[in-house]
């Protein structure tokens, strides 16, 4: 259901990490339906399978370890088995209950459903117990998962800066953290990681620029939060904002069955692979809805600039190829168009929402609020899991100093910088 992935997919998955859902009795694949029951035999085939493929876990004792982090308030156990609630004097969460759903070989970050709802039942154990406990299994992806989600927590709800919270974590020799990786398909050796660290900086970085005002208390946390998870659902278009009320993303409008009547009026279907596909009308209400007033097509349109027009949304081409970065021109095109619609949010449509999309959303970021490269990167996938891929983290590194000095030039001088670019790159210079 969160990705659409097909069933086959869905089987392996579930065979290899020893996860099947509770509701799930059964899973028809093209030629087959495979029964599921029973669950603990084939939980015990998973968990076989996962070891053999996993780093190796933390030697623990039988009970497992706890790192006690801020003052003994909130502590990381680290253990194979579950802890028994019953009888325990402690609040209880499991970090094993928040999910993500890898793309490839990338485990994380969390996402902001993710984090949010992990901090709401947090504070929910502190209401009526004074310590609480945060269960992680002791291999490396687990434990560093969650170590953010903790992190998140400490940033967020008790506005503790990152760098205290990573020297929180780093007194304890044991704890061993693995850096995230991105959500390209690539087999060989990962160039480019983020640290735990990097994500917890991203954080802090998204709630001082106030990302995260209307998420938070005072205000209605939870009518945003459920906004954020109807758009992150493929099934709802897959339309999420990267930097909330700003910039959003979708992917690549497609044409209705011209036998199908009644999805050409809803903008919905799926495809004979189970996939739901989506008009170019259904997105133009999206937007509007959203409050987008300009539309960047990244990749080859092969659809009508009309609906959008007509609900509102003016729509630009811009040249970026995909698994590509940016030429400098398009940057410099994309950044004048976001200065020059400061009243509404700019959508960025590429082939899957995730590359160009966050790449340019990346420099923004960079520009408008002094993030780092990685900072930026953190927050992104935060925001939606899988964005910017391959060299396109490198790019945002090497753009980061030119970023900075526009930032710093202040918003004047940095728009006629960009004017007087944009002027050269027109004229071939």
């Amino acid at each position: 259901q969160k990705r659409s992935f097909p069933n086959e997919m869905i089987l392996d998955f579930c065979q290899e990490t020893g996860h099947f859902p509770a509701a799930l009795k059964s899973i028809t694949t093209l030629d087959k339906t495979i029964d599921i029951t029973p669950r603990e035999q084939m939980y015990t085939q998973g968990a076989e399978r996962k070891a053999a493929i996993q780093d190796p876990a933390m030697r623990l004792p039988d009970k497992g370890e706890t790192f006690s982090l801020t003052e003994g308030e909130i502590s990381l156990l680290v253990a194979e088995t579950r802890p028994s609630v019953t009888g325990s004097n402690d609040g209880i969460v499991f970090s094993e209950d928040y999910f993500y759903y890898p793309f490839n070989n990338d485990f994380g970050p969390h996402n902001l459903s993710s984090v949010l709802r992990f901090c709401a039942d947090v504070c929910n154990l502190f209401s009526s117990n004074e310590h609480v406990l945060v269960h992680s299994k002791s291999s490396p992806r687990q434990v560093t998962n969650a170590a953010f989600l903790i992190g998140a927590y400490l940033v967020i709800e008790q506005r503790i800066p990152a760098q205290h919270v990573w020297a929180f974590f780093q007194k304890f020799e044991k704890l061993h953290f693995e850096d995230y990786l991105d959500a390209s398909q690539s087999q060989e050796p990962a160039q480019f990681t983020l640290s735990l660290l990097d994500c917890l900086l991203g954080i802090e970085m998204a709630l001082n620029c106030g990302f995260l005002d209307h998420m938070t208390p005072p205000n209605n946390r939870a009518f945003s939060l459920d906004l954020y998870e109807q758009l992150d659902d493929p099934r709802n278009g897959d339309v999420q904002f990267l930097v909330p009320g700003r910039l959003l993303s979708f992917k690549q409008p497609s044409a209705a069955p011209g036998a199908d009547a009644e999805a050409g009026l809803r903008g919905w279907w799926d495809d004979d692979n189970g996939i739901r596909q989506f008009s170019a009308p259904f997105f133009a209400r999206k937007l509007e809805a959203l409050g987008a007033t300009t539309l960047l097509r990244l990749a080859d349109a092969g659809y009508d600039r009309a609906p959008f027009e007509e609900h509102g949304v003016a729509v630009r081409d811009l040249d970026f190829h995909g698994m590509s970065t940016p030429p400098a021109y398009t940057a410099v095109q994309f950044l004048l168009a976001c200065d020059e619609a400061p009243g509404g949010a700019v959508a960025l449509q590429c082939r899957s929402g995730l590359g160009r999309s966050a790449t340019l959303a990346g420099l923004w970021l960079m520009r408008e609020h002094r993030f780092s490269a990685r900072e930026a990167i953190a927050w992104l996938r935060v925001m939606k899991p899988g964005s910017v891929l391959g060299e396109q983290q490198h790019y945002l590194e090497d753009m980061q100093p030119s970023m900075w000095r526009l930032h710093d030039a202040g918003r004047d001088k940095a728009h006629a910088a960009l004017l007087k670019a944009a002027g050269r790159a027109a004229a071939g210079q």
